[in-house]
C-alpha cells in the first residue's frame, strides 16, 4: 500500500476503502485492522512457537487463536469458501445412481424383503432393465416373481447403491455380503468362513 500510494490522504483513502470491504465481507475486527494497520519499520523479532493453519469459522476461529496464542502457538486462518475453490471446481459431482460397477439395493414397499444385485452398468439402467423384466412376466425374474407370487409393490424409488467396485469378482463377492435371509436374489454360495465375521458386523451396526 505504501508503495503504490504516494501522498499520506491516498494512503488514509486506501485504508478506509479496505476497512470497508473487510466489513462487508464479514472478516473480524482484528483481521481489519492487522491488514490496514500501518507496518513499523525496522527488524522484528522473528516469530518462535509454531505455527498452525486452521479454516476460518466466524466466533470459533478467534477463541482457538487466543488460546493457542497463550501457549505460543500462532494461528493463520483459511478461509473455507475462496474464489479460487469456486472458480477450479469444474467438473460436476457423479449421482451415485450414475455411476457405474455397483451393488444395490432394492425394496419391497410391503416386507422387510429386498433384491440385492450387481451390475457394471448404471443403476438408472439397471433399473430399467428390472422394469423390463417384471412387464414381461419373465419367470427368470426374482423381482417378478415377489410381484406374482406374494402380490407385493416393489420400492423403485427407494433403490440404493450399497457398494461399488469396478471387479466383477469382488462385485460378487460384496453382493453376497449384503445378502440376507429376507432377500430374494440368487448370488454366490457364500463362504461359511466369513459368516461369523458377516454376522458379527452385522449385530455390531
Amino acid at each position: 500500500m505504501d508503495k503504490i500510494c504516494f501522498t499520506t490522504e491516498a494512503v488514509r483513502a486506501e485504508k478506509r476503502h479496505l476497512r470497508d470491504v473487510f466489513r462487508s465481507n464479514c472478516y473480524p475486527s482484528w483481521t481489519v485492522g492487522k491488514w490496514t494497520r500501518t507496518r513499523r519499520t525496522g527488524t522484528q523479532s522473528p516469530h518462535t512457537g509454531h505455527r498452525v493453519t486452521i479454516p476460518y469459522i466466524n466466533g470459533a476461529s478467534e477463541v482457538t487463536a487466543r488460546t493457542l496464542r497463550d501457549r505460543n502457538i500462532q494461528v493463520v486462518h483459511k478461509p473455507r469458501n475462496t474464489l479460487h475453490h469456486n472458480l477450479t471446481r469444474v467438473k460436476d459431482t457423479e449421482v451415485p445412481t450414475q455411476q457405474a460397477g455397483e451393488v444395490y439395493r432394492i425394496g419391497c414397499l410391503d416386507c422387510d424383503g429386498d433384491y440385492i444385485g450387481e451390475t457394471q452398468k448404471k443403476l438408472t439402467t439397471r433399473i430399467e432393465e428390472h422394469k423390463r423384466a417384471v412387464r414381461r412376466n419373465d419367470a427368470a425374474s426374482a423381482l417378478y416373481k415377489l410381484i406374482n407370487e406374494q402380490k407385493h409393490n416393489i420400492d423403485w424409488k427407494g433403490a440404493t447403491v450399497v457398494n461399488r467396485d469396478n471387479s466383477k469378482k469382488r462385485r460378487l463377492f460384496l453382493e453376497a455380503w449384503t445378502t440376507k435371509d429376507g432377500s430374494v436374489n440368487r448370488c454366490i454360495d457364500f463362504n461359511p468362513i466369513y459368516l461369523v465375521t458377516r454376522n458379527t458386523m452385522t449385530d455390531a451396526t
